[in-house]
């Protein structure tokens, strides 16, 4: 999906609705791959997005805090995010990476990836009964 040339046109708010559903869910050959791989393409996706829609720029900060678990995320991810120019633009996204590393150093909220891993077994489990 994030490789067409409809994904930049997706409007911020739809995009973010999406990926804050905790049955989206990154899948590699039809299986779940690991919260913290699934949250960092997410991510990845994100800035993506957000560098071919800079007049868009202002909700990035909404989709740190509300999109993505970031405390799932590598920490190495994390900090060297703290260099990328559209993080670096805004003193709340760097606030909000600082408050990630600070739980992904202690310890990571489980929950926020077992909603994702438990709604995409759910969500593969119906797709497996259809078909």
């Amino acid at each position: 999906m994030c490789e067409t040339e409809e994904f930049p046109r997706l409007p911020p708010l739809l995009f973010l609705q999406l990926i804050a559903d905790d049955s989206f869910v990154v899948t590699e050959n039809g299986f779940l791959i690991d919260s913290s791989k699934q949250e960092k393409i997410i991510l990845d996706a994100v800035l993506r997005y957000f560098d071919r829609n800079q007049d868009s720029l202002h909700y990035l900060t909404k989709f740190l805090s509300e999109g993505i678990h970031l405390p799932l995320v590598p920490r190495s991810v994390l900090e060297s995010l703290q260099h990328d120019p559209l993080i670096a633009s805004n003193c709340e996204n760097q606030e909000i990476l600082e408050k990630a590393k600070k739980w992904s150093a202690n310890s990571k909220p489980a929950s926020w990836a077992m909603h994702r891993v438990l709604s995409g077994l759910f969500v593969h489990s119906v797709l497996f009964t259809l078909l």
